[in-house]
């Protein structure tokens, strides 16, 4: 019986897929909730651990560790470009209201992702308030 029942339990324990936590830190963001309440978190920000794998890119995924912003498109199309500049090839287009994860920003452009897709927007375009 006593066999049976770890037999049974190690099974149940192999089914059970493995958890993630937040590597939260107070003060910092860290999604859109806390793992405790002594730390702080800021809406529209996130903090990933670990890189984002790249499906169609630019030649720079963002830094595996890095506070990242939250964007909203303004404009009714948006093209993301493998560079920032107006001559660099179209990764793929965005559309009104979509939100972007925000890495970095370079004079009037701004590197970032939208589902594994990485590229370069004009900054003008993004929003940092949800559009109605």
């Amino acid at each position: 019986m006593k066999k049976k029942m770890i037999v049974l339990f190690s099974s149940i324990l192999l089914l059970i897929p493995p958890v993630y936590a937040k590597n939260c830190k107070k003060g910092q963001p860290c999604g859109n909730s806390c793992i405790s309440w002594s730390k702080t978190c800021h809406k529209n920000t996130y903090t990933y651990s670990s890189p984002i794998e790249n499906k169609k890119t630019s030649k720079k995924p963002a830094p595996a560790s890095t506070n990242v912003l939250v964007r909203y498109v303004i404009p009714k199309k948006l093209n993301v470009r493998t560079s920032p500049s107006i001559k660099a090839n179209i990764n793929t287009s965005l559309s009104k209201g979509d939100f972007v994860l925000l890495y970095r920003q370079e004079n009037q452009w701004a590197y970032i992702s939208k589902s594994g897709v990485y590229g370069w927007v004009s900054k003008k375009y993004l929003s940092s308030s949800p559009l109605n």
